[in-house]
């Protein structure tokens, strides 16, 4: 296994930090902000621990790109689920990693801020970044490229472009196994 051409198993602990702080992030499904910052200083928290610059109007016009409504010297702890949602999305993707883990990173969303962050996740992609994203929702996952029906945290089964029909498919399919 390797990571942008890195064994990370095969690095010691120093280096396997800087590995993770500068070549992957990750879209938590449970946000992990930290709720005594404001918004704008949980966006740019991976930023300043990885010595790199902080760009405030990036940020302001990646949120505003990203529907956010709430200001960014709101405090976390009193933004909905969704606003919270967004502010972990913003962080991930102005830290500029290689590899994005993305856990439910649309679940709270609502139906137009979910497909404009897919749609912001899938020009990543295309840009070179690889996107690893965990959802039960089939209508973006049959956006995808590639699709892994896992069944007690093993792959199941593939698809490769796969589209709602074939993921209902291969689902019920695991379902009658």
């Amino acid at each position: 296994m390797s990571i942008n051409g890195v064994n990370p198993y095969r690095l010691r602990d120093t280096k396997l930090a800087k590995l993770r702080r500068q070549d992957i992030s990750v879209i938590f499904q449970s946000y992990n902000l930290v709720p005594a910052l404001p918004v704008l200083e949980n966006v740019a928290l991976p930023l300043r621990l990885s010595h790199k610059k902080v760009d405030r109007e990036a940020i302001r016009k990646l949120m505003k790109q990203l529907r956010f409504e709430a200001g960014l010297d709101a405090f976390v702890s009193t933004l909905s689920g969704g606003e919270q949602q967004k502010v972990a999305i913003a962080r991930t993707i102005l830290s500029d990693s290689k590899v994005i883990f993305a856990d439910e990173p649309t679940g709270a969303l609502d139906s137009l801020s979910r497909q404009v962050i897919f749609d912001l996740l899938r020009q990543l992609a295309n840009q070179g970044k690889c996107i690893l994203m965990v959802t039960h929702d089939i209508e973006l996952a049959s956006q995808t490229d590639r699709s892994l029906i896992l069944k007690d945290g093993v792959i199941y089964q593939e698809l490769l472009k796969p589209t709602s029909q074939s993921l209902y498919q291969a689902l019920e399919a695991e379902t009658i196994k």
